[in-house]
Formats: C-alpha cells, sequence, structure tokens
C-alpha cells in the first residue's frame, strides 16, 4: 500500500515515473560491477591498507561505508521519481541501491571481465523483469508488488553487504593487476597504404575503441577505460537496436520510448567521447600538423567512427518506421560527441599520468558539454518530425563549428596538454 495518493496525476506518467526508476536502478547497480576501483581505492592505496595492523573485515566495511555516501549523492537525484512512483517508502530506496552498489565491486573484483559481464547481465535482467509486471524482481514495488520488491531489495542489500565482507581480501586485491587486463586489444595496425592523416586517425579510431568515462572518489578523479574492438561493440549495439526493435514492433507501454532510446545511446556516446586524447602521442602528431587541422581530422574521425558504432540501433529505428529518431542516432549523436570532445579536451581532458584536480568551472564546463547536446536530442525524441530534426542538426552544427574555425583555441590547448596541465 502506497502512503501517498496521486490521483491527481494521470496514470500514465506515474507509470512512466515507475517504468524510469526500474530502469536508472538496473543501470546503476549493474555497471557497479565495473568499478575495478572498488569504490574510492585506488592501486596504491591498496597497497598501503593492506599493510595496516587492521583486519580486513574492518578495512572493507570503511570502504563501502565511505563509497555508499558517494553513490548516495548520485541516487539522491532520483529519489523524487521513487517517491512519486511508490509513495514515502521511496526515500529508503537510494541507500539500498547504494549498499549494493558499494557491495558488488567488493564480491566480484577477482573475477575475470566475461564473468563480470554474465553477472551484470544476470542482475540486470533480473532488476528489469519488474518492467514485464514480475514479482520476484528487487524492483517490483515499482508495479504494485510492495511487500515483495522491499522484502528481495533488502536481502539484496544485506547479503551482499555480509558476502562483500567476508569474500574481499586487500592482500588478494592488491596483487591483481587492474590497469591492464587480459584480452585487451594489442595487434598492430597496419597505416602502410594510408596517405591521408584523416584516414590514418580514421583507421585507427575503427580497430581500436577506447570505452571510458571519470569517476570521482573523494575528490580525487581518475580515469577507467577499456579497449575494444570494432565488432565488440557493434555485437552489442546490434543487440540493443533487436531490443528497440522489438520493443516499438510489440508496442510495449512506453509512452516515450524515444526519451529512452536517446538516454541510452547518449549514455553510450559519452562513454566513447570521454577517452578521446587520452592515448594520442599528440607530441608527435604536432610535427606534421598544425594544432587546428590535428584537432579537425581527430574530431572527424571520431565522430564517423562513432556513427559506424551507433548504425545498427539507427537502421533498427528506421526498420521500426522511426525514420527521424534513426537519423537523429546516426547523425545528431556523433555532431554531439564533438561538442563534448572539443569541450573536455581543453578544461577536463583525460589523463593516467596525472591526478585531475576537480574544480566547479570544470565540473560546469563537463555538465554543459553533456547537457547541452542531450537537451536538443531530447526535444528531437519527442517531437520527432523532419522539420525539428532539421533544427536540431543546424543547432549542433552551429555548437561544433566554431571549434573547426579557432587556431587560437586548439593552441592553447596543445599548450596544456603538453605541459601536463589537465
Amino acid at each position: 500500500m502506497n502512503l501517498l495518493s496521486y490521483d491527481f496525476e494521470p496514470s500514465q506518467v506515474i507509470t512512466e515515473f515507475s517504468l524510469f526508476s526500474i530502469f536508472y536502478s538496473s543501470i546503476l547497480v549493474a555497471t557497479s560491477i565495473f568499478n575495478t576501483r572498488f569504490g574510492m581505492v585506488s592501486k596504491s592505496d591498496s597497497d598501503f591498507l593492506a599493510m595496516l595492523p587492521i583486519d580486513d573485515r574492518m578495512l572493507v566495511t570503511s570502504v563501502i561505508i565511505g563509497s555508499i555516501v558517494s553513490n548516495l549523492a548520485l541516487s539522491i537525484l532520483f529519489v523524487s521519481l521513487f517517491v512519486l512512483s511508490i509513495g514515502l517508502y521511496g526515500i529508503f530506496i537510494p541507500f539500498l541501491l547504494s549498499l549494493i552498489s558499494a557491495s558488488l565491486p567488493a564480491i566480484t573484483y577477482s573475477l575475470s571481465i566475461k564473468r563480470k559481464v554474465l553477472v551484470a547481465l544476470g542482475i540486470a535482467g533480473w532488476f528489469l523483469l519488474a518492467g514485464v509486471g514480475f514479482p520476484f524482481s528487487p524492483m517490483s514495488m515499482f508495479v504494485g508488488y510492495d511487500t515483495i520488491g522491499f522484502s528481495l531489495l533488502i536481502t539484496l542489500s544485506l547479503s551482499s553487504f555480509f558476502l562483500a565482507i567476508k569474500r574481499f581480501s586487500f592482500t588478494n586485491y592488491s596483487n591483481i593487476i587492474i590497469t591492464s587486463e587480459k584480452g585487451e586489444v594489442k595487434e598492430q595496425i597496419n597505416f602502410t597504404k594510408v596517405r591521408y592523416p584523416l584516414l590514418v586517425m580514421l583507421v585507427k579510431n575503427l580497430n581500436v575503441l577506447e570505452v571510458g568515462g571519470r569517476a570521482n572518489f573523494m575528490g580525487t578523479t581518475t580515469y577507467v577505460t577499456k579497449r575494444v574492438k570494432l565488432w565488440q561493440i557493434l555485437l552489442i549495439t546490434s543487440l540493443m537496436g533487436a531490443m528497440i526493435y522489438f520493443a516499438y514492433t510489440l508496442k510495449i507501454g512506453f509512452f516515450s520510448l524515444n526519451f529512452y532510446v536517446i538516454i541510452i545511446t547518449w549514455f553510450l556516446t559519452v562513454l566513447l567521447s570521454s577517452s578521446a586524447l587520452i592515448s594520442e602521442p599528440i607530441w608527435l602528431d604536432m610535427n606534421v600538423m598544425t594544432p587546428l587541422e590535428f584537432f579537425r581530422n581527430y574530431l572527424i574521425s571520431k565522430a564517423i567512427a562513432l556513427a559506424v558504432v551507433l548504425l545498427p540501433i539507427g537502421l533498427f529505428e528506421v526498420l521500426s518506421s522511426q525514420v527521424v529518431l534513426g537519423l537523429t542516432v546516426m547523425v545528431d549523436l556523433p555532431l554531439g560527441s564533438i561538442f563534448v570532445m572539443s569541450l573536455n579536451s581543453r578544461f577536463y581532458r583525460a589523463s593516467f599520468q596525472n591526478i585531475q584536480i576537480t574544480t566547479a568551472g570544470r565540473s560546469l564546463v563537463s555538465f554543459l558539454s553533456i547537457i547541452i547536446p542531450l537537451d536538443v536530442l531530447e526535444v528531437i525524441a519527442f517531437l520527432p518530425y523532419l522539420s525539428v530534426l532539421i533544427i536540431g542538426t543546424v543547432v549542433l552544427l552551429v555548437l561544433d563549428l566554431p571549434f573547426f574555425l579557432s587556431s587560437s583555441y586548439w593552441q592553447s590547448t596543445v599548450e596544456k596538454i603538453m605541459t601536463s596541465v589537465t
């Protein structure tokens, strides 16, 4: 029984809040498994902690508690959706989700990447089943099974915490090489038949894709990345496209499915865009190109590579009669990525060698670089008309154009990169 009544709200709005709550919670918990830094502890920190004369259980408990605080800061942003969906009981969900998200990395830290993927898919599938009315899901409280849902969520959170305390060992963790995992792309790429700089960069970006993102723990920003082959990403986006296609054809009860498509594809876009320049030997490139020439080629090649990655989703959108949204995914998301890469490369470039100091200005720039293109994309998603698509595309082109014309902007960017000022 809900503590609040929402008779004043249209039923489809509450349904949408519930579906989004299920989707967000599933993504939050599933992705936490891949947090190789285990919440807040870097490799060097774990080496130090392993030498302290303190019981492992006490150490891992303190780290999990600290990680809960960090996760709560993110989850609390969506507490209003939880409350609007199921009533005041929703205020407890962020804490339970944060406890699970903080504990799972400690349970799965020693698993191979393939096993982590299987665990993540299993948990995500279990959570998402609530969206089709399955009662025995930790998220089933959002579809009317309050007692079962909360019981399962509380049980999962507590069992995850106690299993993390029992399983985790700082000594074993400190012996694991985090920065280089088996299976990363290490093959040489042949450039002998490539003559033009743009094609050189495109060949590289279509062979090796870097997926990653920043993570800020206790004021210290680190960067997690993974090099993968193009076909692996295409397999994932093809599966995503097929799922989206069936969601449209089966007329699943989302009254704004376009919103979810844009959110998912934009999340993937940001993951690919955030890794820009992280392994680029820019000091070598500057010997043969001006900064403006280099970044023109680099940004275009990255955008084309992203368009290839998103192509399966766009094609499935077109096949499901969502032509405008399909074109948005294939054209406008790559244009939006150029804006993200351009701002981040100057103000918030990813780096393995240096600690990134988070400031209010850099955080604001990073936030705006993501939100501004997303706002344009969401307008197109909710108003899927050709005229709106054209206007949105023009807006994104206008946002990108200054970066293709300003030589001084990129000169200053290169100076910052070359002097390791990140």
